[in-house]
């Protein structure tokens, strides 16, 4: 395992997770939407170093970030393609990764894009690795299959890795993360004359 191409950032994150079992977000109003990239880049790292533990808390806050609710309407400003979420696709399907798959991030990404409607759709396509395009299209297959409408979104829970020892817990309820809701509604990329933002 080597750490060269590791940024300072990430590793302080991993290091204050050691203390706190937290997660450490920016600290300022957009933290969610610009910490993506990092997040996705933090949940690498403890698959290296074999951390499921700060895996699933990664991911949660990914989880939520992109389904949930800490994004803040009008946080990807940038039109056509939201900086954050082009950065996050990029940290998850690097061509320079020597093998690496992160399956588990990719299957995320996945159905977040199956979920959304086929105008965004068609305007991200052009701009996404074929890797994730084929991913996308076999989520839209298997929901078809299996009848699952949009207004149900995958759990946090279904991209969790196992932890030796312990029964898998639903992250994406817990108290650390988020306050109980009954359901998550799909956040779909809406498009305006102005501007393309997230809504709920």
């Amino acid at each position: 395992m080597t750490l060269d191409d590791v940024e300072g950032e990430v590793f302080g994150c991993m290091v204050h997770w050691f203390y706190t079992e937290e997660v450490e977000l920016s600290a300022d109003e957009f933290s969610g939407v610009r910490d993506l990239p990092k997040l996705g880049k933090l949940w690498i790292l403890a698959e290296r170093c074999l951390i499921p533990d700060l895996q699933n808390d990664a991911l949660a806050l990914i989880h939520r970030i992109l389904w949930g609710d800490i994004f803040i309407d009008g946080a990807f400003p940038g039109d056509p393609y939201p900086d954050s979420l082009k950065q996050l696709i990029n940290v998850v399907y690097n061509p320079d990764a020597g093998g690496e798959q992160h399956d588990v991030l990719r299957k995320l990404l996945m159905d977040f894009w199956a979920f959304q409607p086929s105008n965004i759709l068609e305007e991200w396509i052009p701009h996404m690795p074929q890797a994730l395009i084929v991913g996308v299209t076999l989520a839209l297959s298997k929901a078809q299959d299996g009848g699952r409408g949009k207004s149900l979104i995958p759990e946090a829970a279904e991209y969790q890795v196992e932890v030796p020892g312990k029964k898998k817990k639903v992250v994406g309820s817990t108290e650390k993360h988020r306050k109980a809701s009954p359901t998550l509604k799909p956040r779909v990329l809406k498009l305006t004359p102005a501007k393309r933002k997230l809504e709920s």
